[in-house]
C-alpha cells in the first residue's frame, strides 16, 4: 500500500476536528500518517489532537508543547516544511482541513487516478505533480449544497488561467513538488495551495484533476478559508474584474514563481510569465498575449474568457 501523509493545521476546530480524524483514520487501501500543526487555538483543539496522539501511533502533534499562531497559510507551509525535512520515506503528501469529512476511498481514489496519469505520460514520481478532485459543498450538517463544475480542468498549464477549482484540502503532490514549492523561497502572501498548483503549471509538472467528490467540504461560518459560497459564473467573473489585484491575483504569482524559478520554468510557460508578467505595462506584451495559442484551443466560451481577462487586465 501507499504511505501518504496528511497534512493538516488546525485553530479552534473543536467542534468538528474529531469527526474529520476519524474519516481519515477510515481511509482505505493507503497506508496514513497524519501530521497536525495547531495555529495557537484558544478552545479545546491541542487537548483533542494530543488524545488522539496518544492513542493512534500514526498521528503527530508537531508542535504539541509550542502552539504559536502564524495564520493558517503559513501554518500550512510550515507543515511542508516539516514534511520535507522529516518524511523522507513518504512521497505522497496531502492537505487536509480540519472541518470537513472525507469519504473512506478519498485518498486510494487519489492514488489509482495519479498512477495512471504519470503511466499514460511516460513520467514517473520524480516528476513534480499536483493532483486535485472535486468536492461536495456542505452545510454544517453535510448536506450538500453544491457539486464544483470542472469543465475547464483539461490539465495542462493553462489550466491555471481558467480559474479551476483547485482547493488543497482536496489535493495530492509529491515531494518533488513540495521541494521546488519551498526551495530557495516560498512567499508568505501567496495561498499555499494555489502556488503550489501554479508552481507545478509553471515547471511542466504533471497537472492531474479528478472530477469525482470525495470530501464533504463543510461551510459553517467559521472557516479559516472563508465561507463564501458564489456558485454563480457570473458573478465570480464580475468578482474577478473588479478585484484583479487581490490576494489571488494571478499575475502576482507568476512574477513570484519567476523570479523563485526562472531556470526551472518550461520554454513556453517562461515567455508566457514573461507577457503575463509586463502586459499591463506593454502594448504589445497584451497584443501577444491576445494571439497566444493555447487560450483559443479549448473552445469558444474559454476564448472569450482570456480575450476579457487580457483586455481588463485581469490576468
Amino acid at each position: 500500500m501507499e504511505k501518504i501523509a496528511v497534512l493538516m493545521s488546525t485553530f479552534n476546530g473543536e467542534k468538528y476536528l474529531g469527526e474529520q480524524i476519524n474519516s481519515l483514520l477510515a481511509q482505505e487501501d493507503v497506508e496514513i500518517y497524519i501530521y497536525i500543526r495547531d495555529d495557537g487555538s484558544t478552545d479545546g483543539t491541542p487537548k483533542i489532537i494530543s488524545e488522539y496522539e496518544d492513542r493512534y501511533n500514526n498521528i503527530t502533534f508537531i508542535n504539541r508543547d509550542s502552539c504559536v499562531n502564524l495564520g493558517f497559510n503559513k501554518s500550512y507551509f510550515t507543515l511542508l516544511r516539516y514534511a520535507l525535512d522529516n518524511l523522507t520515506q513518504i512521497d505522497f503528501l496531502a492537505f487536509c482541513d480540519q472541518d470537513d469529512v472525507w469519504m473512506k476511498d478519498k485518498l486510494c481514489k487519489a492514488v489509482n487516478v495519479i498512477r495512471d496519469r504519470l503511466d499514460k505520460v511516460g513520467k514517473d514520481n520524480n516528476t513534480p505533480f499536483y493532483y486535485y478532485s472535486n468536492k461536495y459543498w456542505s452545510d454544517e450538517k453535510l448536506n450538500v449544497l453544491h457539486e464544483d463544475n470542472m469543465e475547464f480542468c483539461k490539465d495542462d498549464y493553462f489550466d491555471m488561467f481558467m480559474l479551476p477549482p483547485v482547493y488543497g484540502c482536496t489535493s495530492v503532490f509529491n515531494r518533488a513538488l513540495c521541494k521546488m514549492t519551498l526551495e530557495p523561497d516560498f512567499p508568505n502572501d501567496l495561498l499555499y495551495d494555489v502556488y503550489m498548483f501554479r508552481m507545478a503549471c509553471m515547471t511542466d509538472g504533471v497537472i492531474i484533476s479528478d472530477k469525482n467528490p470525495y470530501i464533504y467540504y463543510r461551510r459553517h461560518g467559521k472557516n479559516a478559508s472563508g465561507d463564501a459560497m458564489n456558485f454563480s459564473p457570473i458573478k465570480r467573473v464580475t468578482s474577478l474584474i473588479f478585484k484583479r489585484t487581490s490576494f489571488h491575483g494571478m499575475q502576482k504569482y507568476i512574477k513570484e514563481i519567476s523570479e523563485l524559478h526562472q531556470n526551472e520554468l518550461a520554454p513556453e510557460q517562461k515567455e508566457l510569465s514573461k507577457l503575463v508578467c509586463n502586459y499591463d505595462r506593454s502594448i504589445s506584451y497584451k497584443v501577444k498575449l491576445l494571439f497566444w495559442k493555447r487560450a483559443y484551443q479549448r473552445g469558444l466560451k474559454t476564448s472569450i474568457i482570456w480575450v476579457g481577462r487580457v483586455l481588463l487586465n485581469a490576468i
